[in-house]
């Protein structure tokens, strides 16, 4: 029998009724489409990526992504998928954020209550005033070599000597301190041998959308920056959200954020998903080691 065509021949993409639009807390909007075409078209001049909806009301949606399917009649029917940023104003999204606090190990010696006394602690580690170990025999801490100056014919040698102890058995090489030998006294047996404490640390993975070039490279350029402000002194979208809070300062004054990680692919032909990983100290980063991003 041959093959009678009526009605529309289907020269162009013809929305069909009953497309759905899906928007998400976060400001993405998605849209899945049907259209019919006359299937020469469709495999002639197929979707370009990129080509907004069909519609002046969602035209901000771009194409994403499309699957055709031919029938026997010689039309096509299209499903193509849009995504778009609903906020024309930012043409970012609001970014997800997922946060994982932990503990990490870190040396003793950079623990704020270790030299000085700090507020919430039952007592200094270390403190900041030594005594020499002078038990003789029985001296608990290691000697250290003390440099003897040259005299007269005499040159110069150097000769052990005690070490100079602090709290809970903390030992030094000199009476102004100077290097950490260790916690050497059994009797101080929450101490003795130990190097490492345990301190509070979190890791924050993301994700934001956005239509921007500019931000695209601006992440790449603030990987191991540090900040105190949760955009980076203004120069990233707010990637922490204002619940967590709009400035992070350490005790020490230290900004407590750094961009670690970010990865870019482009989601459709005008939109970037940007994944990126902050990580967030107590005791701040110290902007001597880490570019400041509010300098």
């Amino acid at each position: 029998m041959a093959h009678v065509n009526q009605g529309d021949d289907l020269a162009d993409y013809i929305l069909q009724p009953g497309w759905t639009v899906n928007i998400d807390s976060y400001g993405l909007a998605t849209a899945s489409c049907v259209f019919k075409v006359n299937d020469t078209v469709d495999k002639a001049t197929p979707l370009i990526v990129g080509e907004a909806l069909p519609d002046s009301a969602f035209s901000y949606m771009k194409a994403h992504k499309s699957s055709s399917k031919y029938d026997r009649s010689g039309i096509a029917t299209v499903t193509i998928d849009y995504v778009g940023i609903v906020d024309r104003e930012t043409t970012q999204t609001i970014p997800q954020l997922f946060a994982a606090s932990s503990l990490a190990s870190e040396p003793l010696t950079s623990h704020e209550n270790f030299f000085n006394a700090v507020s919430g602690y039952s007592a200094v580690i270390a403190g900041s005033s030594y005594d020499q170990d002078t038990t003789g025999d029985t001296a608990i801490g290691p000697p250290v070599k003390h440099i003897i100056p040259a005299s007269g014919a005499t040159p110069a040698r150097t000769e052990p000597v005690p070490c100079w102890l602090g709290e809970h058995g903390s030992a030094f090489e000199r009476e102004s301190g100077g290097r950490f030998i260790g916690f050497v006294d059994p009797a101080s047996p929450a101490f003795y041998g130990k190097t490492n404490y345990l301190t509070p640390t979190a890791t924050l993975n993301g994700i934001v959308y956005t239509e921007s070039e500019t931000d695209v490279q601006t992440f790449n350029t603030m990987i191991g920056v540090a900040t105190k402000s949760h955009d980076w002194n203004g120069a990233l979208p707010n990637i922490i959200p204002d619940y967590m809070g709009t400035t992070f300062l350490s005790a020490d004054n230290l900004p407590q954020m750094l961009l670690s990680q970010a990865s870019v692919e482009i989601f459709s032909g005008a939109i970037y998903k940007v994944s990126f990983e902050i990580k967030f100290s107590r005791v701040g980063w110290h902007t001597a080691v880490y570019r400041y991003a509010d300098a």
